[in-house]
């Protein structure tokens, strides 16, 4: 009996003691909610039209290079189920001995590496003008500052 009505009694002051201390730790600060509500601010690059374009124009041609190579992607899976289908076998080391056979596995092939490769070199053309767009800016920053 006095084991429960102890354990009873450290809950109880557990439980008041939580009630009196949750709406202190639920307050916000104003200032807090304030930053909250207003909209993070846009970098100023990125309302330069002739940036955006640019932008958009290394998007739209990765996009093309992946869309060339997803088609190049589902062809190969075809030809690879094909030819474990017709080996009848899920062993991969077999099945690609028989695609290295054909010709046109080895075009998909290296036409795949083709376009991965292109698209890297495109990723590469991107982050070299957002480079050189945040030099700029930086040593314009620098100019004014002097």
């Amino acid at each position: 009996m006095k084991l429960t009505s102890r354990n009873l009694v450290a809950f109880a002051s557990i439980a008041i003691a939580c009630l009196v201390l949750f709406p202190v730790g639920c307050t916000r600060d104003e200032e807090a909610r304030e930053a909250a509500q207003q909209p993070e601010p846009i970098p100023p690059r990125l309302e330069d039209p002739a940036y955006r374009q640019a932008l958009d124009e290394h998007r739209d041609a990765q996009l093309e290079i992946l869309t060339v190579r997803q088609r190049i992607v589902e062809q190969m899976q075809a030809k690879f189920a094909d030819a474990k289908a017709r080996l009848g076998t899920d062993d991969e080391d077999a099945i690609n001995l028989e695609l290295e056979k054909d010709p046109e596995w080895t075009s998909l092939r290296d036409r795949l590496t083709d376009l991965d490769t292109a698209l890297g070199d495109e990723r590469r053309r991107a982050a070299a003008v957002v480079r050189g767009r945040i030099r700029a800016d930086l040593e314009k920053g620098k100019g004014g500052a002097q």
